[in-house]
């Protein structure tokens, strides 16, 4: 049986640079680190550092980022850097 995803987007200001299913998302916040895991509840942040991604198949992607907003909805992670 496969383990559920959740769908995640990481935008730039002119590009797209993750478009995809992913198993875990990381990143951190004013309050400190934090995990979004397939169906999350709906959630916004403002983020720094770095975000990390789990894909589904298991392999670790890191972005790092100065700041940007990370926004959860219905099973759907959009990320938009530099902002």
């Amino acid at each position: 049986m496969n383990e559920p995803v959740i769908n995640v987007i990481v935008r730039e200001k002119k590009a797209v640079v993750f478009n995809g299913p992913a198993n875990r998302i990381s990143s951190v916040n004013e309050k400190g680190p934090f995990d979004i895991y397939p169906y999350h509840a709906n959630f916004v942040a403002v983020i720094s550092q770095q975000i990390e991604l789990q894909t589904a198949d298991n392999k670790i992607r890191q972005f790092p980022i100065p700041r940007g907003i990370l926004h959860v909805k219905e099973n759907r992670v959009e990320v938009y850097i530099g902002i």
